[in-house]
């Protein structure tokens, strides 16, 4: 059972790559079971259970229905469970598709101090997103995307120092777009986002969105791909932030040249960020967070980059990189009153890495590395300056496979603030989890396997005051 489940650490934590790594490709079409299963516990307990079923319906209409749950129990770390149904639903013709995907999912997680518990984190997620676009093959061809998402919280925490909250939240965007004489195409995105939340018992209403038009151009020709456009986003809120009502007008050029075809390709370019985080959005990754009345929030006008990526002999793939970020405001997450609330701040963000992957046959490889500095380290909490992932599978005649891990962070500077606004900060050591799993496929249609994790039984943090197991 892989425990990580549970903890998708927020922004730039575990992002090695700002730009996608080619793939290594593997012949032959991919045929997907209508059926997928998967059971096991742990030590300390922690059952888990995922079914997916995909009835074969044909060519224009497919399904996949879900139902995963992940629980951990323990008197030391807290207890843990996350149950999620839901199902994903498609219907094609000739030139675009109707996609639907519903889920939900009902949460629970205590509040620890030391080893006694101080209440839980109790919640429902509701999501329903929509997507109607266009696939047309034809370059000449129209090109449109509309679509709609919308999310309720229910917040039922027993801790009665932060309430209970309730959220609304939708995002809505339309493309559209089309190419003049093959080489040249022309798009504008249309979008609204707004999350509005009710806080009980205080009554305190608060909510954030923006309101976005980003016209683009695109030129193909040859070995050169060139974007560049125009992103406008309106930014409105009551939450205490000066954000609300003001305007940002951030240019966005992306260019791209293959050197050596699929071998080398370099890539620059300067792109904005303008994100607003919703309740629902924290909770899934920080599942302790407490109410401050406060939403996330990334906003970098300016987001410079460069590297250079491809895949040598079809076994060898790259991704080298570099960048800098300027942030007028960014979220990271300190330690409140045996919660988590959201500290925002200006900052300054300089980083490299690289990515490297290896396939051959019966031998997977994959090694990671990247440098973050930050110039207000306070505004960067639990973000560790380096980080170092590897990883090896090894297969005996696809049937025995032994795979193998290893996550390094250095330290961290963790904060914590006090109900009376006061602040302290210590740096947590650097850790190595160290992890090993091996499989053993009885047939093609079952497996059994024996999972470790945090083998050499360091104390993981990534969030502050939440130990991981």
């Amino acid at each position: 059972f892989d425990y990580l489940t549970f903890y998708r650490p927020y922004k730039d934590l575990y992002e090695f790559s700002p730009v996608s790594t080619p793939p290594i490709m593997s012949g032959g079409k991919i045929k997907y079971p209508w059926l997928y299963a998967k059971f096991s516990a742990g030590y300390p307990l922690m059952p888990s259970a995922e079914i997916y079923v995909a009835p074969r319906f044909g060519n224009r209409f497919s399904a996949i229905l879900s139902f995963n749950h992940h629980s951990l129990w323990s008197d030391s770390i807290g207890d843990r469970m996350e149950n999620r149904v839901g199902g994903d639903f498609a219907y094609r013709w000739n030139k675009g598709e109707a996609l639907l995907d519903l889920s939900y999912s009902g949460n629970y997680y205590t509040y620890m101090n030391g080893a006694e518990s101080v209440g839980c984190h109790n919640y429902d997620i509701l999501e329903v997103g929509t997507d109607i676009r266009s696939t047309n093959k034809d370059n000449s061809g129209f090109y449109y995307d509309l679509s709609l998402d919308y999310t309720y919280l229910k917040d039922k925490q027993s801790n009665p120092v932060f309430g209970q909250n309730s959220e609304n939240a939708f995002d809505m965007e339309l493309s559209l777009g089309g190419m003049i004489r093959r080489i040249h195409k022309l798009y504008v995105a249309l979008g609204v986002d707004y999350t509005g939340v009710k806080n009980l018992p205080s009554h305190i209403d608060y909510y954030a969105g923006n309101v976005r038009i980003i016209p683009t151009y695109r030129f193909e020709k040859g070995r050169w791909n060139l974007n560049l456009g125009l992103d406008m986003t309106f930014d409105y809120s009551n939450d205490g932030l000066d954000d609300s009502g003001r305007s940002y007008i951030m240019p966005v050029v992306e260019v791209s040249f293959v050197a050596v075809p699929t071998k080398i390709t370099l890539y620059a370019g300067v792109t904005p960020e303008n994100e607003i985080l919703s309740l629902s959005q924290m909770y899934k990754f920080n599942h302790w967070m407490g109410s401050d009345y406060t939403l996330g929030r990334y906003i970098s006008p300016f987001n410079a980059k460069l590297g250079m990526q491809g895949v040598l002999g079809q076994q060898f793939a790259y991704n080298i990189y570099g960048g800098y970020k300027h942030y007028s405001k960014m979220t990271s997450y300190i330690s409140y009153m045996d919660a988590q609330a959201v500290e925002l701040g200006s900052n300054e963000n300089f980083y490299a890495g690289g990515e490297l992957r290896w396939n051959k046959g019966m031998f997977n490889m994959f090694g990671a590395i990247e440098y973050q500095y930050y110039k207000e380290i306070k505004k960067a909490l639990m973000l560790p300056s380096l980080k170092v992932a590897l990883g090896a599978e090894f297969n005996i005649r696809d049937r025995f496979y032994i795979a193998t891990g290893v996550d390094y962070r250095n330290r961290v500077l963790a904060g914590s603030r006090s109900a009376g606004g006061e602040y302290t900060y210590n740096y947590l050591p650097g850790v190595v989890d160290l992890g090993l799993k091996l499989t053993l496929m009885i047939n093609p249609k079952f497996a059994v396997f024996v999972e470790g994790k945090n083998l050499i039984n360091n104390d993981i943090y990534y969030f502050s005051g939440i130990c991981e197991p």
